[in-house]
């Protein structure tokens, strides 16, 4: 696992990930390890794995539905 300075860098990217999606009314709803990429040799992380995720109006009402 990632220490010191590269554990921050990545989860200071993943915090900026879930700020944009919320600044624009998505929510992922499926947060795990397994739906986050490392990359090592660039010191990046990717939020990956949409498909819960709900989008939502300014008042919190939701715009998007899931259907199986």
């Amino acid at each position: 696992p990632p220490r010191g300075p590269t554990a921050l860098t990545y989860i200071r990217q993943l915090a900026s990930a879930l700020d944009y999606m919320h600044q624009n009314h998505v929510c992922h709803l499926d947060l795990k390890p397994g739906n986050v990429l490392m990359d090592d040799k660039k010191s990046q992380v990717k939020l990956i794995d949409f498909g819960l995720s709900k989008q939502y109006d300014d008042e919190g009402g939701q715009t998007s539905s899931r259907s199986t």
